[in-house]
C-alpha cells in the first residue's frame, strides 16, 4: 500500500469517526459547528454574570460600570465571531461560483 493509499484510508477513517462523514469540508463544518455552540456558552454565561454582578452591586458606579462593560465586551466579541464567519462563508461562495 503506498502512501497515496494509507492517506485514503486515514482520512476515510478520519472522516467516518467524527459523524460519518467522510468529506473534509464536512468535518470542518462541524467543528465550526460545534465553536459557535460553545461561542454562545460562552456568551450566555458572561451576560448572566454581568447581570448578576450589576443586579448585586448595590449602586456602586463601579461594579456597575465594571458589569456594563463586560455585557458591551460580550456583545462585540459576538458581533466580531458571527461577522467574521458571514464574510468568509460569502467570500467562499463566491469562490465556489466562479470557479464552477
Amino acid at each position: 500500500m503506498d502512501l497515496k493509499e494509507k492517506l485514503g484510508t486515514s482520512l476515510t477513517n478520519l472522516g467516518t469517526s467524527v459523524g460519518g462523514e467522510s468529506d473534509i469540508g464536512a468535518i470542518v463544518g462541524r467543528i465550526i459547528e460545534a465553536s459557535f455552540g460553545i461561542l454562545g456558552l460562552v456568551f450566555l454565561i458572561i451576560i448572566v454574570y454581568s447581570g448578576f454582578l450589576w443586579a448585586t452591586s448595590a449602586g456602586d458606579p463601579k461594579k456597575v460600570g465594571k458589569a456594563r462593560g463586560m455585557i458591551i465586551n460580550g456583545v462585540i466579541g459576538l458581533a466580531i465571531a458571527i461577522s467574521a464567519y458571514s464574510i468568509t462563508h460569502f467570500v467562499v461562495k463566491g469562490i465556489e461560483e466562479a470557479t464552477k
